[in-house]
């Protein structure tokens, strides 16, 4: 069963556990349907991140078929590793059963392309950012994930933080190359969840709820009234 609210509770960015993973991939599907099938006027984005965390949450939502929403949807991914297409490292690649289920056709996702070269890639990726909020696009929710060292999508440190553009390339603490959305594009996420599994996630989870500032995803969503970490200490 899961136990809401904590020492915490009184903070900004709420703190939710759950005894299962089982039980935390529940509800971060539920949270994903709800955002998928509530009114809104278009266009309407929900961003997914990569990792191994939410597949589980990913596959359920492939398994039961999402009922058609009212509007058109979009979906966001957060972040990308510049690997081929084809890589067991490529976030989208993951994706693509669930986007296959919730009949995303192409032109409603906005991701990064590594088939381009990076910097080409860097910039349509930014490019269709920018574009659907120029044409009054909500992100009704962000499913994050948050890492050890405090990261968020692909921002590893201040400078990316404070990185003016709606999407950039980055260099990965696993070394590789990654483009990720920018700060202002997280920061309008009417709804942000952090989905957290593991033991080893306990000191970054702390560190967030008692000193947020000196890590990307504290700075990043310093202020914002509707984000919390739902976590469940069993991998």
């Amino acid at each position: 069963m899961e136990r809401e609210g904590g020492p915490h509770s009184e903070r900004v960015m709420q703190l939710r556990h759950f005894e299962s993973r089982s039980e935390l991939e529940q509800a971060v599907e539920a949270a994903f349907r709800d955002a998928w099938s509530a009114p809104a006027e278009p266009p309407v984005a929900l961003m997914l991140t990569g990792g191994q965390t939410p597949l589980g949450v990913y596959q359920r939502l492939t398994q039961s078929p999402l009922p058609d929403p009212p509007e058109p949807r979009w979906i966001v991914l957060s972040d990308e590793r510049y690997v081929p297409p084809g890589s067991p490292q490529h976030n989208l690649r993951h994706l693509e059963p669930l986007l296959a289920a919730c009949r995303i056709p192409p032109e409603r996702l906005l991701a990064v392309d590594t088939r381009l070269p990076e910097e080409q890639a860097e910039r349509r990726f930014c490019s269709q950012l920018e574009d659907f909020f120029d044409q009054g696009g909500q992100l009704r929710l962000a499913v994050l994930g948050l890492g050890a060292d405090g990261h968020v999508a692909g921002l590893f440190s201040p400078a990316d933080v404070q990185h003016p553009a709606a999407a950039l390339r980055v260099r990965r603490a696993d070394g590789l190359q990654g483009i990720s959305v920018g700060s202002r594009v997280l920061r309008r996420a009417e709804q942000v969840i952090f989905m957290v599994r593991g033991e080893d996630k306990q000191p970054a989870i702390r560190r967030l709820l008692e000193t947020p500032e000196p890590f990307p995803a504290g700075r990043v969503f310093a202020g914002h009234s509707h984000t919390a970490i739902w976590y469940c200490p069993r991998g």
